[in-house]
C-alpha cells in the first residue's frame, strides 16, 4: 500500500472509543492487516484494542483483511468484535459479504456469516 502523507507523520488520533492512538499505529494497523501479518496486528491489538475498528478512508483493517482473504486475520478480527454488521465499503457501498463472496473466499464468507 501507497502510505498517504498525512499519515507518514506521526500525530495523536482519536479513535471511536475515545481512546488515543498515533497515526503511526493506526497506518501500521492497515498495513499488517493488507498484508495478513497477524503476528503484528495481535501485537498492535494488544497495546490498543481500539486499533480493531480504526480506519483510514473509511477502510478498515477488517474490510482489508477480507479483501485481500487473510482467513486467520479475519477470524481472529470477528472474534474480538471487529466485524460491524452496518459497514459499508468505500465508495462502492459493498457489505464485507459481498467483497468476500465477489473474490470467492469462502471460508471468509462463513466466518462472515456466523455473527
Amino acid at each position: 500500500m501507497i502510505q498517504p502523507l498525512e499519515m507518514k507523520e506521526t500525530h495523536p488520533i482519536k479513535l471511536h472509543d475515545g481512546g488515543v492512538s498515533t497515526t503511526t499505529e493506526v497506518w501500521n494497523m492497515l498495513n499488517a492487516s493488507f498484508d495478513g501479518d497477524l503476528a503484528q496486528v495481535k501485537r498492535l491489538v494488544d497495546g490498543s484494542p481500539a486499533l480493531l475498528t480504526c480506519q483510514y478512508d473509511y477502510t478498515s483493517p477488517l474490510h482489508l483483511g477480507v479483501r485481500e482473504g487473510h482467513v486467520d486475520l479475519v477470524a481472529f478480527l470477528v472474534e474480538r468484535g471487529a466485524l460491524d454488521p452496518s459497514y459499508r465499503t468505500h465508495p462502492f457501498l459493498d457489505p464485507l459479504l459481498t467483497v468476500a463472496d465477489d473474490r470467492g473466499f469462502e471460508e471468509i464468507k462463513r466466518l462472515l456469516q456466523q455473527t
